[in-house]
């Protein structure tokens, strides 16, 4: 290149502007359609990019934010790995510039998460990686999943403290670890919590979500697997990656895959159990802050009853009874419960199928 832009700066402010003048380029390629992807810029530039994480996530980002602002998956946007994410062989731990992984907390559709130490603040973290069968399609939208998490500064969602990249390409974050269990967990464990301990989670969730909504960002995939109950009574919602950003642009995909733990992702997102009526379709123009509302109505309607409100013996029957509305079953163990009259009436309003 005559401008020098694809030979590392010797300083930070050289640096910078340096990284400042290749995103301008690879967003005027992007425009143009004369680029597709993050990975074929930095092949056309000459560029290693396990060499300049700090180059490579940003990149990633002016690609994530230049495809969609509504988080919908993207093509790949990193190079295909030659083996795993800088592992040494089956059972191996990811090598992750900076942290000492120390062992795996959860896995999920996306990405698995470990517990980690970062040495040069002595503290322990969680970073989240891509699974390795993700990483071809999953780097835009792991990216976006970051970047609006660190947007919703709320003790009920975990602070993000550092996005980079692995010597693969594929890119980590690192965030706050939380000791504890799913309520998932909790409520199928041997010890589940009380009608009160579980109002005191619920209300916590629902302020999160209120929280987010007026950021305007809607969830999606509301339910106890995501939500996180920690030793000291902390409760924070977790996995915005099906997030969406109301009002931005950009088209949702045309067909729906599955994540894992029953998430399906594409015209259709969430979890068929907890799902609204609108999401089950896929009419996801109309998906908005009232579908978390009806999310927020299934997991309350799980911890009175046992059981969301949409309970199937299959995914596909559980999204069909979901797209119908079919709350029959949900109302009659309501109806059977021995909840709170109030919290009972509450769950009923927020599973209502066509608000007023």
């Amino acid at each position: 290149m005559s401008d020098g832009t694809n030979a590392p700066a010797p300083n930070s402010v050289a640096r910078a502007e340096r990284i400042d003048a290749l995103c301008d380029r690879f967003e005027s390629r992007l425009r143009s359609g004369r680029e597709t992807s993050a990975a074929a810029f930095l092949r056309a530039e000459g560029i290693d990019p396990a060499a300049e994480p700090e180059l490579l996530a940003e990149l990633l980002r002016v690609e994530g934010a230049g495809a969609t602002a509504d988080l919908s998956p993207l093509p790949s946007t990193v190079p295909a790995p030659t083996g795993g994410p800088a592992d040494d062989g089956p059972g191996a731990l990811p090598r992750v510039p900076g942290y000492d992984l120390l062992a795996e907390l959860a896995r999920g559709g996306m990405g698995v998460v470990y517990r980690a130490s970062e040495p040069t603040l002595g503290r322990e973290v969680a970073v989240k990686v891509l699974r390795p069968e993700m990483r071809d399609r999953g780097a835009a939208r792991f990216l976006a999943e970051a970047r609006l998490t660190a947007r919703l500064q709320h003790p009920g969602v975990p602070p993000v403290f550092e996005v980079g990249a692995l010597a693969d390409g594929s890119p980590f974050l690192a965030m706050k670890v939380i000791e504890g269990h799913t309520l998932a967990a909790a409520l199928g464990g041997p010890n589940p919590p009380t009608a009160a301990e579980r109002l005191v989670v619920f209300e916590h969730i629902c302020q999160t979500v209120a929280y987010a909504h007026s950021r305007g960002i809607v969830h999606r995939d509301l339910k106890p697997l995501n939500v996180m109950v920690g030793a000291f009574g902390e409760v924070q919602v977790m996995d915005w990656g099906l997030a969406k950003v109301l009002g931005a642009p950009g088209a949702e995909p045309p067909a729906h895959q599955r994540l894992g733990t029953n998430t399906l992702y594409g015209a259709v997102m969430g979890t068929p159990a907890y799902m609204a009526p609108e999401q089950a379709r896929g009419e996801t123009d109309r998906v908005n802050c009232r579908s978390d509302v009806f999310g927020l109505g299934a997991v309350l309607c799980e911890l009175l009853t046992g059981a969301p409100a949409f309970v199937a013996t299959g995914t596909r029957s559980a999204l069909e009874a979901a797209g119908a509305a079919d709350l029959v079953d949900a109302e009659r163990r309501l109806s059977a419960c021995a909840g709170d009259p109030e919290l009972v009436a509450l769950c009923r309003a927020c599973l209502s199928p066509d608000p007023a």
